[in-house]
């Protein structure tokens, strides 16, 4: 049986993860700096009986972790999620998010080479990292702009463990994903703000800026490259993958999003445009599409939900969360 440690296990992506890879009988384990208060419990673990709380825990901060402790040592995998990931972090205060983020992979590679230099990394970087393209459309060559800090730390880590790689022959894989939603998500993004926003009965809607276009992914989908990567064969190590599955304008999934309120007898939304939300332009990416051809070609994955269907998920999700408390 492969042993799987998820760092950020208890987070949005990773109690997902860690309740899919449980589920297919896979041994994985959470790596948290803090332990959640079961109070604040998330919408996914209420909603699905995700199995994330059941997991082995391993407490540590990866930013300050001591390689030498050797948290490696019993796992075939490690899926490194761990991370700060709000860009308004980046924005705000930079120093800390960023440290963190590059000093947790370091610490990472380092406890694998000292350790267990057998086991595999995964890890979660960002299609931010080509934020000032000048492309149309972005393949895994195309050249990377950062924008941010956040995507500036993960082109470091990304650097990072390449270089572990080349030097040290550390095995890994790398995902680029698009914005990922779902249920279970905190609101401080688009579709989960406006949702949140519905489910707790709020009819003025705030939002931010609408005309931009955005590459998304289906939380659903995105575990199921992970698992691909967990059952795939050694071709499809030391690579790169950008996975997406919808390019859309914001206007229209807040449509989609009122037209699902409607549906489920919420009437009499209006919505206000908050210049406080509206991210600054320096910091807004150029419009691209992702390219995922190399991970349907060596991952064998495609995205398989409709974005309709995805949609309509997350938001039953969020009425049946608010509806329990």
């Amino acid at each position: 049986m492969k042993r799987i440690l998820v760092t950020g296990g208890f987070g949005f992506i990773g109690s997902h993860l860690i309740n899919r890879l449980s589920g297919l009988g896979y041994k994985a384990a959470c790596l948290e700096k803090t332990l959640p208060d079961k109070k604040l419990n998330n919408g996914a673990n209420k909603l699905t009986g995700d199995k994330s709380s059941q997991a082995q825990v391993i407490k540590a901060d990866l930013s300050t972790h001591d390689p030498s402790k050797g948290i490696s040592k019993n796992f075939d995998y490690i899926i490194h999620l761990a991370g700060n990931v709000v860009t308004e972090d980046f924005i705000n205060a930079p120093e800390m998010p960023f440290f963190n983020n590059i000093n947790s992979t370091l610490n990472i590679l380092e406890d694998i080479r000292l350790n267990n230099p057998s086991c595999i990394l995964i890890f979660a970087s960002t299609e931010k990292i080509y934020s000032n393209t000048n492309k149309k459309y972005v393949d895994e060559k195309t050249a990377i702009f950062p924008s941010d800090s956040y995507a500036r730390s993960k082109m470091i880590c990304e650097l990072l463990i390449r270089e572990y790689h080349a030097n040290h022959g550390i095995n890994y894989i790398i995902f680029r994903p698009a914005n990922v939603f779902g249920h279970g998500q905190k609101p401080s993004l688009f579709i989960p703000s406006v949702m949140s926003q519905i489910a707790a009965g709020k009819k003025k809607i705030k939002v931010g800026n609408l005309s931009a276009y955005r590459n998304f992914i289906y939380v659903d989908d995105l575990i199921a490259a992970f698992v691909k990567c967990i059952e795939g064969k050694n071709k499809i190590l030391n690579e790169t993958y950008n996975l997406s599955s919808y390019n859309l304008q914001i206007s229209g999934i807040l449509g989609a999003i009122i037209a699902l309120a409607k549906k489920n007898k919420i009437r009499d939304i209006s919505v206000i445009q908050d210049r406080t939300l509206v991210r600054p332009l320096k910091y807004e990416p150029s419009r691209y599409v992702l390219n995922t051809a190399k991970a349907s070609k060596l991952l064998n994955w495609k995205p398989k939900y409709r974005f309709e269907d995805a949609l309509n998920n997350t938001f039953l999700h969020y009425l049946g969360s608010l509806n329990q408390n």
